[in-house]
């Protein structure tokens, strides 16, 4: 009787799902990315904020982020971390305002649309030690900025809080992350910017740090950034000449069309 009744089941689930009726649900996948502080940075000024981002996905499908609200939980210790924003927090920035210098700190998310929620894994940072500099952070280009001019200027912003007397900043650039070497007056620098070398070559990757030294001769380093350019048009040129971005040889049709209806001017006017 029960094999009966099971056979029943099955047979009245299967009409459901052939009739249209039933679905099989696809579990979002969402993937957290720490963006500032990235997992166990050692420097992180006590005046920074904590950045996050999130991919969401279902099957092939990627799920707009926006409309994610989140919680935030920070702690000084992975066995006692609290929420200290949200839920319904909007932003993937927030400032603790409160960071203690030399102290490790832990965090996560919580993110949720009304259908869908997820948390990150427990991150972790520490605060820079007094009397270092903080590290530079913000650069222009951004992080993994694309399609960038050729006649940037880098910027980043300074290095503050307690440490930071009297910092001055050395600038490492390169096209591989293994290999960046100092620019010309890109050492001593007082001001968070400087020209890198020129000109940049189009469609190409290139990677740069910057590091701060204080009055003590303390040195702190931010992360190494990347930004790839955009496509440059260069224009052609024989032997250090150019009419226009092209080659003067190009005009030589134009000059004898000119020179042979002078001649034929004459000519008319002989007769």
């Amino acid at each position: 009787m029960r094999t009966a009744r099971n056979v029943l089941c099955v047979f009245f689930f299967a009409l459901l799902c052939v009739s249209g009726v039933c679905a099989v649900a696809t579990a979002a996948e969402v993937a957290f990315t720490p963006v500032s502080p990235t997992n166990n940075q050692t420097d992180f000024p006590v005046t920074g904020s904590l950045r996050w981002s999130i991919t969401v996905t279902s099957g092939d499908e990627e799920i707009s982020s926006s409309e994610f609200t989140y919680e935030v939980y920070l702690g000084s210790s992975s066995q006692n971390i609290q929420r200290v924003a949200g839920p319904g927090y909007a932003s993937t920035l927030y400032t603790p305002g409160d960071l203690q210098v030399g102290r490790t700190y832990y965090w996560y998310v919580r993110a949720t649309n009304g259908e869908v929620t997820a948390t990150s894994d427990v991150w972790a940072f520490t605060t820079v030690a007094e009397g270092y500099p903080s590290a530079p952070y913000s650069p222009d280009p951004a992080d993994g900025a694309t399609e960038t001019a050729g006649d940037i200027s880098l910027r980043w912003s300074p290095s503050e809080g307690t440490g930071s007397e009297g910092v001055t900043y050395t600038v490492y650039f390169g096209t591989t992350s293994q290999n960046m070497t100092v620019p010309a007056d890109g050492a001593g620098i007082t001001v968070p910017h400087l020209t890198p070398p020129q000109p940049l070559k189009g469609k190409t990757l290139y990677f740069w740090r910057v590091e701060a030294t204080n009055d003590r001769g303390n040195t702190t380093s931010s992360v190494v950034w990347s930004f790839r350019t955009m496509e440059i048009d260069e224009p052609l040129s024989s032997g250090g000449c150019a009419l226009g971005g092209a080659s003067p040889w190009a005009a030589l049709p134009l000059l004898a069309g000119f020179l042979l209806a002078a001649r034929f001017r004459r000519r008319r006017g002989g007769n």
